[in-house]
Order: structure tokens, then C-alpha cells, then sequence
């Protein structure tokens, strides 16, 4: 049995299905997503029907309706900013609605899942990373996918094969539905082991702004990523589109349900300044991902894959920090400068707001100094120990309003 893929055959198919694009009816030109990855080209024109809405309404040769925007392009920096070496957190095993992490394959071909579901694994979590610092960021909450698990509570990676050699999202669609996948609740993110030329994904997307859980993107779909771009933003892209971003009519968007933000999840790369130094999930929380909207936002009336009735993510609160003071080994001389350190036990979105040294007058804390917390949530203190014997304590207060967080108090005692 091969091995490996022959892209050419990948290529020939493609470049048929440009061309047919080009026949396509009125409101499929320039302007309209590609359908090069949506259909065999001599199926286009029976199942595929461009939408007043810049979607396209497909069927699959097995009867699965849906629409789609088309095939995400691969060129420009689509499958980067996000992979090995970031950030890994758990999602959460449920049932029901969920997401179901697939690996598709072509039958001609070696099935691979045993080599790569470690790394799929892997890299789900690192969605699931992205997705929680955006809810702790946005909404001062917690933020996980549910997903699919296997017995021993590891992230479910189950294989089927595509007899189809290239790999168009009816025929993907179709091959997942023969093999069993095909619950109406569970979104399917398919890891798909081949290329497609030019692509870096596909995905099922509604257009339904309506903030309802009710609203059609809150349930079950399909999202394709091609082997070229698995390691990248492109698998929770796709995932993305399945929960219905970016409708039409948000912030930013940029008219082909994208964002122009720079460095976001669903924006392609533009020239905004916006949010340039790490990938977000919604840079600025305004366009299709906001876990606390303020009234008269658009996504406070909107659909937003951050509210609670999104079916697919499970939202819970920030546990409060625990805060900690560490002072010098044994007793320092007096009149010495002495260094103490100040942490927190949690520094998700509480990196680079301030933290007091405070020393014990009386009953009462009075402030000292105060830093800025580091990237590990840590500010160090150096002072002057003018004093026989003196208590401090360091002290956290919440930048948007919420309790102050202390730590015990230490005694320093210094030597003559």
C-alpha cells in the first residue's frame, strides 16, 4: 500500500475547478469564496448553488445539505502563529453537544492515526489554550471546548477513510457520514491527511446573527484542515466557522466572513496595527468573541460564540489568586538592603497590573513601594531594613473592580 500522496492528482483537480468558477451564475464572481475544495468539477454546477449572501448552498452526493464560504487560501501566513511550543490546556470531556476531533484519510493510502493523534491531541489543547485566555481576557472567565473522549478521558481521535483520491469536502463529508459520524450535535474537526493546492481548509458556516441559543451555527457541522496546515491556526479557524464566525455585518468584518485585525484566529493577514504581538481569539472582543459584552455592543445583541448559550464551550469563573510574600533567608543586618518578592498563584490576565508592599503600622497595612508585575506574576521589592523588626505584606488589587487579594504577613526580625 503507498504511503504517501500524489499532489499532482490534487493540483489537476483544483485547476479544473477554478476554471469552472468562472462559469458560475451571477453573484459568484471575483467578489464570491472559491469552490476549487467544495466539489468535483463536473458536480459543481448540480451541487453547488451560490447564495445572495456570498455563501454557497451545497449538497453532497449522499443528500447532506449545508453552505460554506468556500475553501480558506493556504498563501499569506493562514496556517501560522499558532503551534508546537504554545501554550497547551485540557478541553473538557463531555457528550452531547461536542466537538469530535476526526482524522480522514484516502483509502489508498497508509492510515496514520497512530503516528499523529498525540500531536492532533496536542494541538487541540493548544485551541483550547487560546479560547480560555480570551474568555479570562475578555470576561474575567474560564473557557473550554467540550469535546469527545475515549475511555482512559483522553481527546477522542478516530479514523475513517475516503475512497475519493482528492479530498473535496462532499466527498470528506461524505466518507465521515458512512463511517458513522454523523450526530446532528457534535461540530466534526477533520485532521485530513492530504493537500489540497491552495488550501488550507474548509468548514461548514451559517449565516444567522440572531443571539438565540437557538441560532443555526449552534449545532452540529463539518470543518476540513489539509495536512499542510494541521501544526496552525487553521484547525480552530475552521472550528470557528462551524460556531458561526464572522457573521456579516460585525465589527471588522472584512465581507467574506473573516476579520481585518491583524493577528486573530479568523482574520486573514492585513495591514491593520491592530493586536500584532501574539494570535488572538477576537482581537479586541468586539466582532465574534466577547465572554462579558457590555450593553449596546454589537455582540451583546448578536450572535457571539463567548456567551453562555454556546452550546459548545463550557464557561466558569476565575478562581481568585492566592497572594504570596517571600522575604530574606534568616535575619539581615540593620541598615542592609533587603529583597522581597511578590507573587500570584494565577497569572492568567493578571500579567503587568500592580501589586503593593505593604508594611504593618499599628492594626493597620500601609503601602511601601509598588511594581508591575512580570509575565509569571512576580515583582520584586528592595529595601532598606531600617528597623529591629517589621511586618509586611504584599497586597493585589483587581484593575477592574473586583476584591483585593493579600498575602499572610511575614515578620523580619534584622541583627545589629
Amino acid at each position: 500500500m503507498k504511503t504517501r500522496k500524489t499532489k499532482a492528482v490534487y493540483a489537476a483537480a483544483a485547476t479544473i475547478a477554478l476554471v469552472v468558477t468562472a462559469s458560475l451564475p451571477a453573484g459568484a464572481g471575483a467578489t464570491a469564496p472559491p469552490v476549487a475544495a467544495i466539489a468535483p468539477p463536473d458536480e459543481i454546477a448540480e451541487r453547488v448553488r451560490p447564495l445572495p449572501n456570498g455563501l454557497f448552498r451545497v449538497t453532497t452526493d449522499g443528500g447532506y445539505t449545508f453552505t460554506t464560504h468556500g475553501g480558506d487560501p493556504a498563501p499569506d501566513g493562514h496556517g501560522a502563529s499558532l503551534g508546537p511550543g504554545d501554550p497547551e490546556r485540557d478541553p473538557v470531556c463531555a457528550t452531547g453537544h461536542v466537538q469530535h476531533i476526526l482524522y480522514g484519510y484516502p483509502v489508498a493510502f497508509a492510515n496514520r492515526v497512530e503516528q499523529v493523534k498525540e500531536e492532533i491531541r496536542a494541538h487541540v489543547r493548544r485551541m483550547n489554550a487560546v479560547l480560555n485566555e480570551a474568555a479570562v481576557e475578555s470576561g474575567n472567565t474560564t473557557a473550554d471546548f467540550r469535546v469527545a473522549c475515549d475511555d482512559a478521558g483522553q481527546i477522542s481521535v478516530d479514523a475513517f477513510p475516503n475512497t475519493t483520491m482528492v479530498p473535496y469536502i462532499t466527498t470528506i463529508i461524505d466518507a465521515a457520514r458512512a463511517a458513522g459520524y454523523d450526530d446532528p450535535d457534535v461540530d466534526y474537526n477533520i485532521f485530513y491527511d492530504g493537500d489540497f493546492p491552495g488550501v488550507c481548509g474548509i468548514a461548514q458556516l451559517y449565516r444567522d446573527s440572531s443571539p438565540g441559543e437557538d441560532n443555526n451555527n449552534n449545532s452540529g457541522g463539518y470543518a476540513v484542515t489539509y495536512e499542510s496546515c494541521w501544526y496552525s491556526r487553521t484547525p480552530m479557524h475552521e472550528n470557528g466557522h462551524n460556531q458561526g464566525a464572522v457573521q456579516s455585518g460585525a465589527p471588522h468584518e472584512d465581507g467574506t466572513n473573516h476579520c481585518t485585525e491583524h493577528e486573530d484566529i479568523m482574520c486573514y493577514p492585513s495591514s491593520s496595527l491592530e493586536c500584532p504581538d501574539q494570535m488572538y481569539y477576537d482581537c479586541g472582543f468586539d466582532t465574534y468573541f466577547d465572554a462579558a459584552p457590555e450593553p449596546g455592543e454589537w455582540l451583546d445583541t448578536h450572535w457571539n460564540i463567548g456567551s453562555r448559550v454556546n452550546r459548545y464551550i463550557v464557561f466558569g469563573d476565575v478562581p481568585a489568586p492566592v497572594a504570596r510574600l517571600e522575604g530574606p533567608a534568616g535575619a539581615p543586618r540593620r541598615g542592609s538592603r533587603i529583597r522581597l518578592t511578590a507573587s500570584l498563584s494565577d497569572c492568567t490576565g493578571r500579567e503587568e497590573t500592580a501589586i503593593e508592599l505593604q508594611r504593618k503600622t499599628g492594626t493597620d497595612f500601609e503601602a511601601v513601594s509598588e511594581e508591575t508585575l512580570d509575565e509569571d506574576c512576580s515583582a520584586g521589592f528592595t529595601i532598606k531594613a531600617d528597623f529591629s523588626s517589621a511586618t509586611f505584606r504584599s497586597y493585589w488589587r483587581d484593575p477592574d473592580g473586583g476584591a483585593g487579594v493579600a498575602s499572610e504577613p511575614i515578620r523580619i526580625r534584622t541583627r545589629a
